[in-house]
Parts: structure tokens; C-alpha cells; sequence
């Protein structure tokens, strides 16, 4: 799942629809026949519609990945790289930005995708994060919702087999790989066979 909202109101929504279009080529070439139907892209406000009848249908995912924009307005202007404050569309960087929030901590979206996971039936969801700090927030939302069996925070280089374990509420969490806090992944039961294939 891309997260796109609000483009059309900065002028951008064509680059909604090339993006899809890209993606779909991308699928064309790099998935067979057999596999590709498995996969679908769609422009869509996840915000608008609430039952995201318009997105799925009736559909059940397996995955839900995204990467949404999360870097609060504080973190743009201290932390983040000059090139990417000069050059990098404000919109895909700042939840403010596109839904009009004035003070943002940059978790926006994330309640949103953790409710369109319980929608769709995901069995693992991966959304990519700020930071260790930021991680940890969404541990805490990913706790406090659906009864995942599992939930991790990856680090930049999570192949690397470094695990440490932290507590966020109360449950110790597993920590993998070195470097930044990058992702959040939590799975069913059947989302943990997914992963362990």
C-alpha cells in the first residue's frame, strides 16, 4: 500500500496515476503469469473512505506494506538532509503537510494502516518508521490494537543477526539487526509462517 493522500490538492495527482502505471509495468516485467494477479495497485485516500470498500472490496491481503510519511515537521527542519528538505516532495515527507495537522508527531498514518490491516485480514504488516523512537510508538499502537502474535522492529540492516529485546507495554520486543530503527513488522500466527519461509 502506497500512501498517496492530499497529492490532488497540491497539484500532483498525475503522479499518482504515473506511479500506478509505473508500478504495473514493473509487475508486468518482474512477475510470471501465474503470480502476478496476486498483486494490485490502486490510487486511493485511505483517509476519505473508511470502510475501503473502494480499495479492497472484499478482498483479504496477506501483506500490507507501507511506507507513509512520518518525519514530523520538528524532524524536517532539524534532522533531516538538506537535499531531501530542497528537493524531496514535502508531501510524501510530512503527515502535516498533506492532511493540514498543525502539531504532528509524524504518526499520522499509522493508526489508519493498522485499522485497514484488521479490514483486510492482513497477515503481516510492514511500515517503515523514523527511528528507534519512533518504532517504539508504533509498537505501542500495534499492542494496543489486533492481537498480533508477533511484533519486531527491524533495524537498517536486519540480515545482520544482532537481536536485542526491548519492553514496550509490558512485552518484550525484539529488536533485529544493526543501525536505525526502520521498520515495524507485526504478523498472525500464519503471517510468522509467511516470514519464516
Amino acid at each position: 500500500m502506497s500512501i498517496c493522500a492530499d497529492y490532488a490538492r497540491h497539484g500532483l495527482e498525475e503522479f499518482l496515476y504515473t506511479a500506478v502505471a509505473l508500478a504495473n509495468q514493473n509487475l508486468a516485467i518482474n512477475f510470471n503469469d501465474r503470480n502476478r494477479h496476486d498483486v494490485l495497485f490502486k490510487v486511493a485516500d485511505i483517509f476519505q473512505d473508511l470502510r475501503q470498500k473502494t480499495l479492497v472490496g472484499t478482498q483479504r491481503w496477506d501483506i500490507l506494506v507501507s511506507n507513509p510519511p512520518y518525519i514530523s515537521q520538528d524532524g524536517f527542519n532539524r534532522e533531516t538532509a538538506r537535499s531531501v528538505r530542497n528537493w524531496e516532495p514535502r508531501a510524501a515527507l510530512l503527515p502535516s503537510y498533506q492532511r493540514g495537522v498543525k502539531a504532528d508527531d509524524g504518526d499520522t498514518y499509522y493508526p489508519r494502516l493498522l485499522q485497514i490491516a484488521t479490514e483486510i485480514g492482513a497477515k503481516v504488516v510492514v511500515l517503515e518508521v523514523g527511528g528507534i523512537v519512533q518504532a517504539k510508538r508504533v509498537v505501542s499502537m500495534v499492542l494496543n490494537g489486533r492481537n498480533w502474535k508477533s511484533c519486531e522492529i527491524w533495524r537498517d540492516w536486519p540480515e545482520q543477526e544482532l537481536v536485542e529485546k526491548i519492553t514496550i507495554e509490558g512485552r518484550a520486543i525484539k529488536t533485529i539487526g544493526k543501525g536505525h530503527g526502520r521498520a515495524v513488522v507485526a504478523s498472525t500466527a500464519e503471517g510468522q509462517r509467511l516470514l519464516d519461509q
